[in-house]
């Protein structure tokens, strides 16, 4: 439950924080997804390790990098019109 109101200095800092975290957490979210394949092709007793696997899961986590870097330049980018930078 909320305490109080936040300030519009609080809100930046929150929305900042967790737009720098999106590629960390789009690469997090890529290794667990492929991870979970390999984990779930393993269980299937199917070989997993193969090139193409190889080749798939790389350019997943790649994937997943450039996402969260495209996403992050696009977030502070269209934060900072709605930020208001007056002190309350």
């Amino acid at each position: 439950m909320a305490k109080g109101k936040l300030t519009i200095k609080q809100m930046k800092k929150n929305f900042i924080t967790w737009a720098r975290l999106l590629p960390l957490l789009t690469t997090a979210a890529s290794v667990i997804f492929v991870l979970g394949q390999l984990l779930i092709g393993y269980l299937k007793g199917k070989p997993v390790l193969t090139v193409e696997f190889l080749i798939f899961s790389i350019g997943f986590i790649i994937f997943g990098v450039v996402l969260g870097f495209t996403l992050r330049y696009f977030y502070l980018k269209i934060g900072d019109a709605w930020i208001d930078d007056r002190n309350d």
